[in-house]
């Protein structure tokens, strides 16, 4: 099938540029609204003289994006780095165009924000990163342990950080050394074991102890970890915690019969959608689950790269919402199919479409100008997750429901203090959902809200005897 829309399709195109399309909205849109300059300023196709511009803007959230754009000039970010605003100063030292002397200065701020974007930034140089090591500020040091080129020897020294967080984010670092990922294998805090089990250089042997560990989260981290050895995915796979079995069934390493074994020998749910994310599924088996009933297996389907065009192209006219954002955030579905999806009476859908890499900007153009609502927010982002970003603020309670439900992480702390009941559960439903966030949400005031966190398959048995204690009922 074509990647390209044809002029039947889509009516009379002009070949643009995505800089040059967004110079084009910019001259006609209402510039005037928060969204709409927030969306053009962390846009990585916006010309170099509107973020010149757009650095001066009132809005401190606007400058903030146009400080953490990579394609901002030195010099504004030269100007923005003595912003009055620690938001925008973070934003200059997350930022990888960032000079290295600027960094240096940055790693001095009085504010615990900014010394943490310095701290995660991989342009940083090692001088300063060693010197951050000793920060006063656990967030701090947990952003250096995070970042892939925090020196070895920072690393081997943050492995016996006081904070359980510090190490546990050690432990996850690819570039840990190997004597230092088995040495933390054997830490008291589970968090810091579950680190090493998610770590792709964590050695084999260190995974086969793990996949054996007391705690079902660990377990889980080695389910989900591509580098584990088929024989302990095998093993995994028939594990007493449900979790750590939908972790295996979404392992690419997984072997093709194990991923069949879950659809021929059992009924759990979980299993069947995880089977459905699972970009090693087979053709044919994503085939079938396009049409199973449940709209998450179909969901998960809709997102898979792996997807065959058929099934996409099926799973566009999909009767749930969900679905059809799916194929419309698919960077497999076929240019015709976005067209159509382009003119969805769902507002996310559309939405999506814009956010999709495969739209040809000529599409988006189009999209964004019959619209004229909450795709102007996005305006020809590159990733979906710019346009989820950008419906956080959504008026319309439906959308941040629906963001609710959607694998966006970043999202959900924040839709979880939402005043609309139906938001709050969905995030309460969510199983992304941080521990922390669910353990406030098993306290909140309505009760759907609680039953939501009760029934959620990521909550632990101390959330949810909160939430029970409450009343589910």
């Amino acid at each position: 099938m074509s990647r390209t829309p044809s002029k039947a399709s889509v009516g009379p195109l002009v070949a643009l540029t995505r800089a040059e399309a967004i110079t084009r909205l910019l001259a006609g849109l209402p510039i005037c609204k928060l969204g709409v300059r927030v969306g053009v300023a962390e846009n990585a196709s916006t010309p170099v003289e509107v973020l010149a511009v757009l650095a001066k803007d009132n809005g401190e959230r606007v400058r903030r994006r146009v400080a953490g754009n990579v394609n901002t000039p030195v010099e504004v970010l030269a100007v923005l780095v003595n912003d009055e605003g620690w938001g925008v100063r973070e934003g200059v030292a997350g930022n990888a165009s960032t000079p290295v002397e600027v960094l240096v200065a940055l790693a001095k701020d009085k504010e615990q924000g900014v010394r943490v974007g310095v701290a995660g930034n991989a342009s940083t140089p090692v001088k300063v990163l060693t010197a951050l090591a000793k920060d006063r500020s656990g967030h701090v040091r947990v952003y250096l342990a995070d970042n892939a080129s925090t020196p070895v020897e920072v690393l081997a020294t943050l492995a016996k950080d006081k904070d359980g967080n510090v190490r546990a984010d050690v432990a996850e670092n690819a570039s840990t050394p190997i004597e230092t990922l088995i040495a933390l294998a054997e830490d008291k805090n589970y968090e810091v074991r579950r680190g090493v089990a998610r770590n792709v250089s964590t050695p084999i042997e260190t995974l086969i102890a793990l996949a054996e560990d007391k705690n079902y989260e660990v377990r889980r981290g080695v389910a989900r970890n591509v580098s584990t050895p088929v024989k302990v995915l095998t093993a995994l796979a028939k594990d007493k915690n449900q979790d750590v079995r939908v972790r295996v069934a979404e392992n690419a390493s997984t072997p093709v019969e194990v991923l069949s074994d879950f659809l021929t020998t059992t009924k759990v749910l979980d299993l069947r959608r995880g089977v459905a994310r699972n970009a090693s599924t087979p053709v044919e088996v994503l085939a079938a689950l396009a049409k199973d009933q449940d709209e998450y297996v179909r969901g998960g389907v809709a997102w898979n790269a792996s997807t065959p065009v058929e099934a996409l192209v099926a799973l566009a006219k999909d009767e749930d919402q969900a679905v059809r954002v799916g194929v419309a955030g698919n960077a497999s579905t076929p240019v015709e199919v976005l067209v159509a999806l382009a003119k969805d009476q769902d507002r996310v859908v559309r939405v999506v479409v814009a956010g999709n890499a495969s739209t040809p900007v000529e599409l988006l153009v189009l999209v964004v100008e019959a619209a004229r609502d909450e795709v102007l927010v996005a305006l020809a982002p590159d990733t979906v997750e710019e346009v989820l970003a950008s419906l956080v603020e959504s008026r319309n309670s439906s959308v941040r429901a629906a963001l609710a439900a959607r694998p966006y992480e970043p999202a959900l702390p924040v839709l979880a203090g939402d005043k609309v009941v139906s938001v709050r559960a969905a995030v309460a439903e969510q199983p992304l959902t941080p521990l922390g966030v669910l353990k406030v949400l098993a306290a909140d005031d309505n009760v759907k809200v609680r039953k939501a966190v009760h029934k959620n398959r990521s909550a632990t048995d101390e959330i949810k005897a909160v939430a029970a204690l409450i009343g589910v009922k």
